[in-house]
């Protein structure tokens, strides 16, 4: 069984001038292993489920990366029920 990375980074947008004290963000790796639901290479969005039905749903920008097999490929090549692993950053400062 191959299995296709997808990594998605986390882009984070501080509030400035809001009179807020700044927190320095604290970044943590997740992932999320499932097979592809569905894939819209239109709007770039890709839906993956896990075995107890959980459901991660995101959108593939110029900074997403695919690989399969350690090379590099296109959400088009991605097909519904393949299976893979999502990793991407989360801000575990504001859960």
């Amino acid at each position: 069984m191959r299995v296709m990375n997808v990594l998605i980074p986390f882009l984070l947008v501080g509030t400035t001038g809001l009179g807020l004290a700044k927190k320095t963000p604290t970044l943590e790796k997740t992932s999320f292993a499932g097979t592809v639901q569905a894939v819209d290479v239109r709007t770039h969005n890709l839906k993956v489920a896990d075995n107890a039905g959980h459901v991660l749903q995101m959108t593939a920008n110029n900074t997403t990366e695919i690989l399969k097999d350690q090379r590099p490929v296109s959400l088009a090549d991605l097909k519904p029920n393949d299976p893979v692993v999502v990793r991407y950053w989360t801000d575990s400062t504001h859960p």
